[in-house]
């Protein structure tokens, strides 16, 4: 059977009931075994009291079961735990038919525990049938983002709210569903936007059929774990049983599809809803050509490789295949290949980079057929063409464009607890590390009342989304100044969030260095790492200097804060990736300038040249996608200069005889789950095996023998007893004690901006057009909120996230949840130009983005009034309106046009220039770039390879190529 929460013969059903009743014999009332019973109960704030004429109501199932008609008694009759199958002429009868996006959504409101099942009536379900779709199915949003137990389904009803708005989606985006799926219940989410991969696109017309389903214990609980002597047998059973049978969700059927290589290590999956014409196999058969993969778990890899969230550019592209560069075993160019000037601007252009067209990244992680990897711009390439690697090249699938992933961005490193320990064993002194993190602290502080020290910080320390930026922009604007209150919160926040990581995970920001993607020396001229001169015993530290290999960065001016300004970084630097566990991962190198390399910006380049490559020797590194820290700062030189690194050869997967079928998939996904257990292996220093398993299929052993029995006190461990707690007098614990938390709070009471509120003179049409905008815009940021368990909307808004659910894992959640946030904006930002007349006309933009921030300003002056007025409660005098988060209204609307606020606080209305695609353009750098597109002579969304012309929808073949399972 598959997997469902509506179980008509359950003899106990935890996750829906809400009480429960236990016989207990008179004479059990006075034993130990009760004592115990109740002091348990106790203990979890059960109170036991007498009840005098308790009545006891007799079991009854929900008439709700039996008066929905659900798609699963048409297609999956067998599956109707309520049905009366003996009487299937008469099944329908009486019944109602909700249509599925309403039965979606009151699904999500049962199973979260907002509506009860036993109170539903036919006069509800009546009502509801009776609504506009969209109307329905905004109430039943409304109720799960109120997150309030309604008794009486009918009080939905008076919910007010404007369900009206036309909230149209991004093209590169999709309205996703999803569910996690515990031990006991299977919890429903309302839909959210999501960046969409090539197979939601492929299939949009069935968007409302696929589902994102992720398994994890209960609520509370965080991941499922796998526990000793076998008590963890049911719910991996549980797994077991919906990725072999499926489960069942609102009604409908749905069946394991496959799985993304993220969404996978976070325990979760795709499943399809099969029609009469199309089944979850179908849709894996057209996914390409996996034959030739004996490996399940790198047949399931590549599967993945699909379903990673990208942009679609559908413009034609020609593909020419170039050698990789291979020597002693190890591949220098992995996962690396080149695409033209004209790409690299249709891509920045299809990314909404700014000024992309003119000055475009230098890279771009990509999707391409079966192809994967990055592309590093080369100035050589004319056209459309992009340059392929076999490296890239693991399976062969049908020509869908060119899809992007990410690009190339300067974000500041920032250290962790693990590169600390192997930095101190290197010999760089504890003191060093003690100043810098104080130096950071004292830096901090002092941006909270220092617009310089602000603008200076928040350049120099940039987060991968780009939001110290834009907040840098927002003070230069005057907005800190005025102490406007989005701005003051975001600064208050960024502090508070910042000095959290550094209690925590020891996150010192490096101001000297960069955290950038990595490719490779096209050029040949970046000397490589010998061993001759850096591997010989006992060799001197300067005469390892004097032979370092060479590396080449280019990065954004940070000091200028003008785009299109860059400096090359000179000089001794230190080469890491994370995760860094072994002293050999950190690599010494040099920086130099090389003339030919000028057009590669915000990517460190990596020679071809040497006896090993340096990403692989960079805790088994390669150039598909993996991002590097590179530090200039001298006082983090190390003493010990590059111990020789480990031997990161992987073991030869596990083969299977014969083709890979979904149960081996299946089975597979279960076992990596019983077996993830990265943090406690990370200890243990067996990582690298930890972190490539889902490829490998092989996972790390760690016996009792290296489970550690006492922990550090800055580790935080609360749940253990004190004798297994010692403090710790090393540099983490010097570190950790270094650090006093800061509270983050809103600063709703501050002043809005007295230089928008009387900009214009706005009439009340305007201002009723923004706030409409502003409740769908509000609305859907608190849905985003709420499926992440984030608590405020500055934490959202920014992705400096003080705590979250942990739906996603902290390393992949800010670029993650960035992606889906700046989805968010760029949905409402189209939203409001649509009824701004003209976008380009600053005098339709001025006057909205003013309108937008003043019915911002009025609500929150409402809503202070509430909080400052007391009202009589239990015969205490409590405000009318708590200043808390749950219950403030959101003030971030009109900060989706920062820029546009800058301007009207300025007086200034400069149109925003833009740059017609014919024009010639000077760079910096010298470099005269045309645009290219009058050389485009083939079939719009097609590939042309050595083998001819691909057109969209066909098989991609790439002949000269060996497929690299």
């Amino acid at each position: 059977m598959p997997v469902m929460n509506h179980k008509g013969d359950a003899v106990i059903d935890i996750g829906c009931w809400t009480s429960y009743r236990i016989l207990i014999d008179d004479k059990m009332l006075t034993t130990l075994q009760f004592r115990d019973f109740t002091d348990a109960l106790s203990e979890h704030g059960v109170n036991i009291c007498d009840v005098s004429n308790y009545m006891v109501k007799g079991k009854f199932d929900p008439p709700l079961w039996k008066l929905l008609q659900e798609e699963i008694a048409g297609t999956h009759p067998h599956l109707e735990p309520f049905s009366d199958r003996s009487d299937f002429d008469g099944l329908f009868a009486g019944q109602i038919h909700l249509l599925f996006p309403v039965r979606y959504q009151l699904e999500a409101c049962l199973s979260n525990g907002y509506l009860r099942e036993h109170n539903i009536t036919a006069e509800f379900l009546d009502r509801l049938a009776s609504l506009e779709p969209s109307r329905a199915v905004h109430l039943l949003e409304k109720v799960v983002d109120k997150q309030h137990i309604y008794y009486d389904p009918m009080d939905i009803f008076r919910i007010r709210g404007n369900g009206g708005i036309d909230k149209k989606i991004p093209s590169y985006c999709t309205l996703q569903r999803s569910v996690i799926i515990t031990p006991t219940m299977i919890h429903v989410a309302s839909p959210v936007m999501e960046t969409s991969n090539r197979i939601t696109r492929r299939y949009a017309a069935d968007a409302d059929r696929f589902i994102r389903v992720k398994f994890s214990d209960e609520k509370s609980q965080g991941v499922l774990r796998d526990l000793c002597n076998n008590r963890s047998v049911a719910p991996f059973d549980r797994v077991h049983r919906a990725l072999r049978y499926g489960i069942v969700v609102a009604g409908r059927f749905y069946e394991f599809l496959a799985f993304g290589n993220s969404q996978f290590r976070e325990h979760g999956a795709y499943f399809y809803a099969p029609t009469s014409s199309k089944s979850a196999d179908d849709i894996r058969l057209s996914l390409g050509h996996f034959d030739h993969i004996r490996s399940v778990a790198k047949f399931g890899a590549r599967i993945g490789q699909c379903f990673s969230t990208t942009r679609a550019m559908r413009n034609s592209v020609r593909i020419v295949t170039i050698p990789d560069i291979e020597r002693n075993g190890y591949c220098f160019t992995d996962g690396v290949g080149k695409l033209s000037l004209l790409l690299a601007q249709m891509a920045a252009e299809e990314l909404r980079i700014p000024n992309g067209f003119d000055d475009p990244p230098s890279l771009y992680q990509f999707r391409l057929g079966g192809c994967k990897g990055v592309l590093a711009l080369d100035l050589k390439i004319k056209g459309s063409e992009v340059h392929i690697r076999p490296s890239q090249v693991k399976f062969q699938a049908e020509y869908t464009g060119l899809e992007i992933i990410r690009c190339s961005a300067l974000a500041t490193p920032y250290f962790n607890r693990q590169i600390i320990i192997v930095l101190s064993d290197l010999g760089v002194p504890g003191h060093v590390l003690i100043r810098k993190q104080q130096d950071m602290v004292n830096d901090y502080e002092q941006a909270m009342t220092n617009e310089d020290t602000a603008i200076l910080k928040l350049r120099k320390h940039i987060d991968m989304n780009q939001t110290t930026l834009t907040m840098a922009g927002m003070v230069l604007d005057g907005f800190m100044k005025t102490r406007e209150p989005f701005m003051m919160s975001l600064l208050k926040l960024w502090r508070a969030s910042t000095i959290k990581n550094l209690k925590e995970k020891a996150r010192i920001a490096i101001g000297d260095g960069a955290f950038v993607l990595g490719c490779v020396d096209e050029t040949a001229t970046l000397q490589g790492h010998f061993n001759k001169s850096q591997s010989v015993p006992n060799a001197m530290r300067q005469d390892k200097l004097d032979t370092l290999p060479q590396i080449f960065l280019q990065i954004d001016d940070t000091t200028s804060g003008k785009k299109g300004q860059y400096t090359i970084i000179q000089g001794i630097c230190i080469l890491a990736r994370n995760p860094s566990l072994h002293p050999g991962d950190l690599r010494v190198v040099r920086a130099v300038d090389v003339p030919a390399l000028h057009h590669l910006k915000n990517v460190v380049v990596l020679p071809q040249t040497g006896d090993r490559d340096l990403a692989n020797m960079c805790s088994g590194g390669d150039l598909d996608g993996d991002d590097y820290m590179v530090l200039w700062d001298c006082d983090l030189v190390p003493q010990i200069i590059n111990v020789p690194p480990m031997d990161f050869t992987p073991e030869r997967p596990p083969e299977k005889d014969g083709p890979i079928t979904i149960s081996d998939i299946s089975d597979f996904f279960v076992t990596y789950m019983q077996n993830d257990c990265l943090g406690q292996i990370a200890h243990a220093h067996l990582a690298h095996e930890a972190v490539d398993y889902p490829k490998s299929g092989i996972p790390a052993q760690m016996g009792r023998e290296l489970r550690p029995r006492t922990w550090p006190h800055f580790m935080e461990k609360k749940h253990k007893r004190p004798d297994q707690i010692y403090k710790s007098r090393g540099i983490l614990g010097r570190l950790y004690d270094q650090v006093q938390l800061v509270d983050f709070k809103p600063q709703w009471e501050n002043a809005f901006d007295d230089r928008i509120l009387n900009a214009f003179t706005i009439e009340q049409p305007l201002l009723q057009k923004a706030k409409e905008i502003k409740e769908a815009y509000d609305e859907s940021l608190k849905k985003l909120m709420a499926k992440h368990g984030i608590r405020t909307e500055f934490e959202a808004w920014s992705v400096f996230v003080l705590a979250h659910n942990h739906e996603n894992r902290d390393y992949k959640f800010a670029e993650e949840f960035g992606r889906t946030v700046d989805a968010l904006k760029a949905q409402f930002r189209d939203m409001c130009r649509e009824h701004m007349t003209s976008s380009s006309d600053w005098d339709h933009v001025g006057p909205f983005v003013a309108a937008m921030y003043t019915v911002t300003a009025q609500e929150m002056g409402h809503a202070l009034e509430e909080c400052h007025t007391t009202k009589t409660v239990g015969g205490r005098e409590v405000p009318v309106r708590p200043m808390d988060s749950e219950y403030m209204p959101l003030i971030s609307f009109p900060w989706l046009f920062t820029s546009e606020l800058g301007k009207i606080a300025a007086r200034s209305a400069r149109p925003i220039r833009t740059l017609p695609v014919s024009l010639t353009t000077q760079h910096n750098n010298g470099v005269k770039r045309r645009s290219q597109k009058a050389e485009v002579e083939v079939e719009v969304g097609t590939v042309e390879t050595e083998a001819g012309v691909t057109r969209y929808g066909e098989l991609l073949k790439l002949p000269s190529l060996i497929l690299q399972a």
